[in-house]
This record gives C-alpha cells, sequence and structure tokens, in this order.
C-alpha cells in the first residue's frame, strides 16, 4: 500500500479494513484500530470473524454474513449496509453499521472491503425518542378521549342546543381535535412498524368486500367533495387483516379525493394479478412528478408544503400504507403523469381459489392434542374447509362413517386405537374406503413407521401452509411435488433458489445451518439435495458425513453450489448419490434452477434405491 493510500484510509472517520479471501485481515485504519481498542499489528493477519459477533437475539453468528458477502458476492447486494456488532479487544461487544464491498478481478473474488462505524449513541437517542414519543402518544390520548366524547355531547346537542355561533366554534373544536387524535395514532403506528410491532390479524377477505367497506366509509367525504367514486372488481380474494386493509384503502382513496378538482372520478378496482391481487385507486388530479413517485412513501412527505395546510393530512398516511402492505408480503408503488393525475396500486398474496369455493370441502382432523386441534380448525376455516375433529381413533372412525369427509388427517402415536389402525380400519370400512388419508406425525415415513393406505406424510413440527398445500393436492388429484433441500448460510440466496424453484413446481425448504440440514434431510427426506459448504455449526463435508451414515439418504443426489475451488480429495468427500457441483460464480440462479430442473426430471425415474451405493460426480468446471 502505497503512502498516499495509508493516509487516505487513515482520514476516514469510519472504520476500514480489507479480508483476503482466506478470511483473514490485510490491512485496517487507524479509526478501525480506535474502535476495536487493538493495534494494528493485532489486528492484521487475523480471522475476520475474531472482531465480528453476533447479537445474542440473531440466533446464529454473523461472521457467517461477512464471510458470505466475502466469498459469495452478488451484485445486486454490494455495498448493502446492515448492522451487526463487534468484538473490542477487551471481550466487549458494540452494534455498528457494516458494510461490505467484495473485490472482483475478472470475475473472481480477491478479497474484500469492510467499512463500519459505532452506532451505540445513535441506537440510545433513537431509544430515547421511541420511548419519548411512545409514553406522549399515550399520555395524550386518553385526555383527548375525554375532550373528544366532551365536544361530541356538545355539538351533537344532548346537553342542548346551542347558539349558531357556538355551534360553529364547537364544530371547529371537534374537527381538530380529530386531527389531533389522526395524527396520534398515525405515530403511533409508524412506530409499530419501524420496530416490527404491528400486529396482523390475517383471514380470507374478498376483494370485493374490502373495496366495498372502503368506499362506503368515504361516500359522504367524496359527496361533499364533488367527485365520484367507482369501482371495477373482479373476483378474488387475499389472507389478510381486513381493518389495516381497510386502512390503506381509505388513505389511499381520501388522497385521491382531496387531490380530484369538483366533478372528477375516482376510479378502485382490484383483480387477478401475477399469483396476487391487484389493488388500484386512480384520479384524474394533478399528478406526481417523476422524481417525487418514491419520496411520497416517506414520513412526513408532502409534494407541495402547502399541500398540509390546504389539504390537511399528517404526512404519514402513504409511510403507513407502505408498512401496511409490505407486512404482508406485498408491495405498493405509484406511477404518474403530471396533469393527467395519479395511480396508486398495491399487490398481496392470493387465497388459493379453493378457500372461497360456494361448496367447501370437508376435513376430518383426528388429534388427541387438543391445543392443536383447534389451531388447525382455525386455519382451515379461515381457507374455506369444512373441519371435524376427533381426539381419538374410535371417535375418528364413528364421525367418517356417520358423514364420510373428502379428506383425513391423521395423527400416529394415540392413546387406544393408533393411528396405523385407524387407518386400516377405515380403508377396511365401504363408506371411507375411498378417503384421502394424510398422515401428521413426529415420526419419519421409514419401513418401521409405513402406512400403507396414506395419501401423504406431513412430519411434525409442520407449517400450516405444508398442511393446506398437502390437502389441496390430495383432493385435486395432483401429483406430489418433487421435494428440494436447499442448504443456504446466506438467506438471500436461499429465498431466491426457493422462489425459483417453486415456479417450476418443486417444493423446496430452506436450511441454513449443517445442523438444520441433517435434520430436515432425516425428516423431510428429499429427492434431491442443494449443498453449500461454509456453514454455521456444521460445515457441507460434515453434513455429508452425517448423511452417509443413514441408509435412507447415503444415495440421495446432490448439487454442491459452492464459490469455493474444490480439489478432487475434497470431491470424493462430498459424494453422496450423483453428485453435481456447480461454481455460484460461474452460474447464475436462472441457469442454476434450469438445470437443478433437468437432473431431477432425469433422475426421478432412475433415482437409486434408499441405501444404494455412492454414484457418479459431474461439475461445471468446462463451463470457464
Amino acid at each position: 500500500m502505497t503512502r498516499q493510500q495509508e493516509l487516505i484510509l487513515n482520514s476516514a472517520g469510519d472504520g476500514i479494513y480489507g479480508v483476503g479471501v482466506d478470511g483473514r485481515v490485510t490491512f485496517v485504519n487507524d479509526a478501525a484500530v480506535r474502535l476495536l481498542g487493538s493495534t494494528a499489528d493485532a489486528v492484521v493477519g487475523q480471522p475476520h470473524e475474531l472482531i465480528v459477533t453476533a447479537p445474542a437475539a440473531a440466533g446464529r453468528s454473523a461472521d457467517g454474513r461477512v464471510a458470505s458477502s466475502v466469498a459469495r458476492p452478488s451484485e445486486d447486494r454490494q455495498g448493502a449496509s446492515v448492522e451487526i456488532h463487534y468484538c473490542r479487544a477487551d471481550g466487549t461487544t458494540f452494534p455498528a453499521e457494516h458494510t461490505v464491498t467484495s473485490i472482483m478481478d475478472d470475475g473472481v473474488v480477491a478479497g474484500a472491503v469492510v467499512v463500519f462505524r459505532d452506532v451505540t449513541e445513535r441506537r440510545v437517542v433513537e431509544r430515547m425518542r421511541n420511548e419519548f414519543i411512545s409514553v406522549v402518544s399515550h399520555e395524550l390520548r386518553t385526555p383527548l378521549t375525554s375532550i373528544r366524547g366532551a365536544l361530541g355531547l356538545l355539538a351533537g346537542g344532548v346537553l342542548g342546543g346551542l347558539p349558531q355561533r357556538a355551534q360553529r366554534m364547537t364544530d371547529v373544536a371537534v374537527d381538530s381535535t380529530d386531527r389531533l387524535i389522526r395524527l396520534i395514532n398515525d405515530i403511533l403506528d409508524v412506530e409499530r412498524m419501524s420496530a416490527g410491532r404491528l400486529v396482523l390479524q390475517r383471514r380470507t377477505c374478498e376483494a370485493a368486500d374490502l373495496l366495498a367497506a372502503a368506499v362506503t366509509e368515504l361516500a359522504a367525504f367524496a359527496d361533499e367533495a364533488g367527485v365520484i367514486l367507482r369501482t371495477d372488481v373482479t373476483s378474488g380474494a387475499v389472507w389478510a387483516d381486513p381493518d389495516r386493509i381497510n386502512q390503506t384503502l381509505t388513505n389511499l382513496i381520501g388522497n385521491a379525493v382531496k387531490f380530484s378538482a369538483r366533478g372528477g372520478t375516482v376510479t378502485i378496482s382490484s383483480m387477478p394479478r401475477d399469483r396476487g391481487q391487484l389493488f388500484r385507486v386512480r384520479d384524474e388530479g394533478r399528478g406526481i412528478p417523476a422524481d417525487a413517485l418514491e419520496k411520497v412513501f416517506g414520513r412526513f412527505e408532502q409534494i407541495d408544503a402547502s399541500d398540509s395546510r390546504q389539504k390537511g393530512g399528517t404526512g404519514l398516511g402513504l409511510a403507513i400504507c407502505r408498512g401496511i402492505v409490505e407486512q404482508h408480503g406485498g408491495r405498493i408503488w405509484a406511477e404518474s403523469e403530471p396533469g393527467r393525475g395519479a395511480t396508486f396500486s398495491f399487490q398481496l398474496p392470493a387465497v388459493h381459489p379453493m378457500a372461497h369455493s360456494r361448496e367447501p370441502r370437508s376435513v376430518l382432523i383426528c388429534d388427541d392434542d387438543t391445543a392443536l386441534l383447534e389451531i388447525l380448525r382455525t386455519v382451515l376455516v379461515d381457507q374455506g374447509y369444512r373441519v371435524v375433529s376427533a381426539s381419538s381413533g374410535r371417535e375418528a372412525l364413528e364421525r367418517a362413517t356417520a358423514d364420510p369427509p373428502n379428506v383425513i388427517v391423521l395423527d400416529l402415536l394415540m392413546p387406544g386405537l393408533n393411528g396405523w389402525e385407524t387407518a386400516v380400519e377405515l380403508k377396511r370400512r365401504p363408506r371411507t374406503a375411498d378417503v384421502p388419508i394424510v398422515i401428521l406425525s413426529g415420526l419419519t415415513p421409514d419401513d418401521s413407521n409405513a402406512v400403507p393406505a396414506a395419501d401423504e406424510w406431513i412430519p411434525k413440527p409442520l407449517g400450516l401452509g405444508e398442511l393446506v398445500t398437502a390437502l389441496e393436492r390430495v383432493l385435486d388429484g395432483q401429483p406430489h411435488p418433487r421435494r428440494v433441500l436447499v442448504v443456504e448460510d446466506d438467506e438471500g440466496l436461499g429465498q431466491v433458489l426457493i422462489e425459483r424453484f417453486a415456479g417450476s413446481g418443486l417444493a423446496a425448504v430452506l436450511a441454513v445451518t449443517g445442523e438444520e440440514a441433517v435434520e430436515l434431510s432425516q425428516r423431510l427426506l428429499p429427492q434431491l439435495i442443494v449443498l453449500d459448504l461454509d456453514l454455521p455449526e456444521l460445515d457441507g463435508f460434515g453434513v455429508v458425513d452425517r448423511l452417509r451414515r443413514d441408509d435412507r439418504l447415503r444415495g440421495v443426489p446432490v448439487v454442491v453450489y459452492t464459490a469455493l475451488d474444490l480439489s478432487d480429495d475434497e470431491r470424493r468427500r462430498l459424494m453422496l448419490g450423483e453428485t453435481h457441483f456447480m461454481t455460484k460464480s460461474r452460474t447464475k440462479p436462472e441457469e442454476f434452477e434450469q438445470r437443478v430442473v433437468e437432473l431431477l426430471n432425469r433422475i426421478t425415474d432412475t433415482q437409486p434405491a434408499v441405501g444404494e451405493g455412492i454414484g457418479r460426480q459431474a461439475d461445471d468446471r468446462q463451463e470457464g
């Protein structure tokens, strides 16, 4: 490093250090040494994980995130800031805003530059601010409720008529109090969203009902403004909190009315779109400048400073709308041509059409865990099923024989008549012989636990979405999707792969640690494993060693997807069934998805039986 480069680095107020491909610190500036309470000689040459730790609440080591940023760069994540904890030389830790930018040399990772700054004081100030806002807001709410109630009684004439001037002043006071209450509520909502404390009470909601409720609520406001509200709704439903979606729609419609001229029209529409439900609110107002289309979703943002005076509002409405939509797993955006109105759109995940079928299909759930029974009943009823429950095998037989359901969900380990005996008896009786059976059990479907009558097997603990999907698949006569286990400690990349596999009809599950990968493999028995090597707790080599000891898994096909260049000896150590090697820097996610799907299509009919010997290997070294 030249003298000029050293001066530049040491002049920076933020800590800066370099990491080589081996994970060791290559250089460090004065600010980093000061923040770490150490010396340059003590830091340079050390593994970077010695100075990076993780907050206890994170549940997994942050050095895995640093390593993944160094060894597995991704163009769309370069320079992204995250907050992690650093460890000082005396063993104490501090929160830091941490940015990693990988150094690329002809497409190959040559290391990384890490920039970090101590945010302890900022977090203290933010906590004090949040506490102040929360306390003041709550302390204001109680007296404001009393004031608003008293003014309402006066304005409504409950306590007797008022002179005209007094009535006018009382109406002004009521309106101003309402505005203040809305401001406090908006501030609290924004703070809850920022802290991730907004509670959603989700259920199946028809899009038409959501729009009708919002339009009805704002009809008087629109009439007063001389604006026409028009709705255009096709079929569709969403899994959402109806009150929060109503809040979003009324915010958007209210804004559209406020910025529309008298005689204008606001169109509210909803339609299915891309496996989701799209909602749109379009006005014929002045529009929004192109450079403000994203800015309007910020806190206290107004396109024009005079808007808050002339149009009213707190400047928090759109920020709240974005928070609500994103917590539902959706997205919201604005489109506009100045002078030709604006369109605000948001999209939410749709509910499967079965969920709002006019003829709900019946499910008999048999489990001796009454708490689980109640949870499953609630979820399935919300999904449109008619649910009958039984807490024993004998009760399940009686109920199923009296009124055969469309499908039976059956636990195995129950007192009295157990699940195996219940399944056999159900198939023996003519009235229930053709009813599909879904096993829901903590046991794995190996030879000793096999239930020949079962159409599906869902291991506990279960994901509720997994149960709903299995029921739909059984009832619709769909084939069981091929199951892929993705083992990847970079959760962002893991979710990208899962989404891509889902588009190809594969049921993918993510494991972020080596131990989790072994546990999920033994429980789910995947048809293929996508394996990263640099994993917390147990690396990829350790995962393969553990799986080889399980007769059910020693022949499972594996795709090793890693940024590391492996020697022939390392490749031999990673062999299970048919094993393929793909390099992350050489294989894009879409190409990787295509190759995995092709591999599964090819091996589905020729996959070695469970416990067969280790298979052949293939790699992508020829891709260059």
